[in-house]
């Protein structure tokens, strides 16, 4: 109905106008139009079988012909087109490039990524040269293969793309694909298998190799399996190159063959023992020998471990077991007691020092009562010796005072005594009319002895005028 003439519809104008066709559009129209959009590339065969690209855009009238739209393939600035011709040639484009698949002239394309290195790795490329006369250059690796004509064979050069850079290569050239002895699938570390690393690009860089050397026997036929870890890198690239396919290959063998001979003179204990020797490279003479000869060098050798059936390992491990308790147990003791006698010395070292500072605590106090003493003795006697100055200047003066009594005749004798003699303690004075007098009584101190001077009082009328009483004690 209107419906799937709508729907028709619309799938033809998708078809006309819309997505880009490639190489599985083919139709064989007996008369017609195409119209080649920009961007699309067809190949139109007419009635005679002539081939001829019609490039978009453009709009083509069509009669008894067969059209088939091509393939379009891109590349971009990290990448190249492989493309093979049907005449047998092969050729490489890089990128940015754009080109649709003829079937009269290419056989197939491809899209390729460039090759990135880093500054750390390498490419090993050979390239077919042109044929030649057999010559060989010492400065490349050839190899000679089958030629069309007698006496001419294509020269193979070699050479090695160092990074960092993006390497596109030719279409006379091939890179190098290495494959070397690897970790096995769902195996250990040092488990190794041949073939098992693939890969183009090779790393420069120092590198480890862990190998678990197995079937290794000691002089008491104890089967042991000894594991290492090989720190190398590569010296000589094109030695490498030139002398052996697989370098951790022949480095493994080779220490497999160190690893047996020396334990083979040796017992179990010994191996055990010794197994320090297994990290010196003395003790590995024919890796040491084989590792210049491929090119390689060898850093360092570490032993990682030894390994023995199941049985023996237990009685190694309880045995490692005690006398690792024991080493502890020791340990901890000698520990304890260490920190026992670090407690006394520390002890001791604190008393020694509280005694020192209890003994410079009396010798300040016993300087200090010392100098107060002194102090107080330089005190006195400067008290004693101002007292004794001020004496002598009293009796100086007491001297001089004499003398001039005595130059003026008076009697220093009689002058002393007199200032020496009793003097009275107390004046008692009365003042009053004779009339108005009352009696006095005058009580001296019973330790002392009163004297009175004048003991009678006298007693006068209103106008005899007044009277005096007067009475003076001496002790």
């Amino acid at each position: 109905g209107t419906k799937d003439v709508g729907i028709a519809l619309q799938y033809l104008a998708m078809a006309r106008g819309g997505d880009f066709r490639d190489g599985s559009y083919r139709k064989r129209v007996w008369f017609g139009k195409r119209t080649v959009k920009e961007g699309e590339v067809c190949a139109i065969w007419n009635i005679r079988g002539e081939h001829k690209l019609v490039v978009g855009p453009r709009r083509r009238y069509i009669f008894m012909s067969d059209v088939r739209f091509l393939d379009r393939y891109t590349a971009d600035q990290s990448e190249y087109l492989v493309i093979n011709h049907l005449s047998g040639e092969k050729e490489h484009r890089r990128g940015p490039i754009v080109m649709h698949m003829d079937p009269v002239h290419h056989r197939s394309l491809s899209v390729q990524k460039g090759v990135a290195l880093e500054n750390f790795e390498a490419l090993v490329v050979y390239r077919e040269l042109p044929p030649q006369m057999p010559t060989r250059s010492p400065s490349s690796t050839s190899s000679a293969k089958p030629s069309a004509a007698p006496g001419l064979h294509p020269e193979v050069e070699r050479r090695v793309v160092r990074g960092p850079t993006l390497f596109f290569p030719d279409a006379s050239e091939w890179i190098h694909e290495f494959s070397w002895h690897g970790q096995a699938p769902n195996g250990e570390l040092g488990d190794k298998q041949p073939k098992a690393l693939n890969f183009s690009k090779l790393n420069l860089t120092p590198k480890q190799l862990y190998v678990d050397v197995k079937g290794a026997r000691t002089s008491d036929d104890t089967a042991v399996a000894i594991s290492l870890m090989v720190f190398w890198r590569i010296a000589d690239l094109d030695c490498m190159l030139n002398t052996t396919q697989d370098p951790t290959g022949d480095m493994i063998n080779a220490l497999s063959a160190d690893v047996m001979a020396w334990a083979a003179p040796r017992t179990y204990e010994e191996v055990l023992a010794q197994s320090s020797a297994l990290c010196e490279l003395i003790t590995f003479p024919i890796l040491t020998q084989r590792a210049p000869a491929i090119g390689v060098s060898i850093d360092k050798v570490v032993y990682r471990g030894l390994k023995t059936s199941s049985h023996l390992q237990q009685m190694h491990n309880d045995a490692a077991e005690n006398a690792t308790k024991l080493r502890l147990e020791a340990a901890v003791a000698e520990q304890r007691e260490r920190h026992l006698d670090m407690e006394a010395r520390h002890s001791s070292e604190r008393e020694r020092a509280q005694l020192s500072i209890d003994e410079e605590k009396l010798e300040i106090a016993r300087k200090q009562a010392e100098a107060d003493h002194e102090q107080k003795l330089r005190h006195w006697r400067e008290r004693e010796q101002a007292e004794l100055e001020a004496l002598r200047q009293r009796q100086g003066l007491e001297v001089d005072f004499l003398a001039r009594l005595a130059k003026e005749g008076v009697n220093v004798t009689e002058y002393l005594v007199a200032k020496e003699t009793a003097k009275p303690t107390h004046h008692v004075r009365v003042d009053g009319a004779a009339a108005d007098l009352a009696k006095v009584h005058i009580c001296a101190p019973a330790d002392d002895s009163v004297s009175a001077g004048a003991g009678a009082g006298a007693v006068g009328g209103r106008g005899g005028g007044g009277g005096f009483l007067g009475g003076v004690l001496s002790r």
